[in-house]
C-alpha cells in the first residue's frame, strides 16, 4: 500500500491566519485530484470547511502567499480551534 501524498500549507491574511492539509486523492475525479481541509482563524473565531481541488487551484494557492508547514503546525491549530477532522 503506498503512503498518502499529504501537504500542509499556511497564509496569513491581514484579518487572521489560514491553513489547509490538502490529500491527493486515490481516485482523482476528472481535474480534481486532491481534497483540502480548510481551517480559518479570524479574530477569535475558528471555521473548518472542506473542498475538492485542481492542480491549477493549489498552483494558484502557492502564488497567492501560501508556503508549505510541517503537519505538526496543522495539527496544533487543529487542536487550538477544538474542531475534529
Amino acid at each position: 500500500m503506498m503512503k498518502k501524498e499529504v501537504t500542509y500549507l499556511k497564509c496569513e491574511f491581514e484579518d487572521g491566519l489560514v491553513y489547509f492539509k490538502i490529500d491527493k486523492k486515490d481516485e482523482p475525479d476528472e481535474d480534481y485530484i486532491y481534497e483540502g481541509t480548510e481551517l480559518i482563524l479570524e479574530g477569535e473565531n475558528w471555521e473548518l470547511d472542506y473542498y475538492e481541488l485542481t492542480a491549477s487551484d493549489l498552483e494558484e494557492m502557492y502564488e497567492d502567499g501560501f508556503c508549505e508547514i510541517e503537519g505538526l503546525e496543522f495539527d496544533e491549530a487543529m487542536l487550538k480551534s477544538g474542531t475534529n477532522l
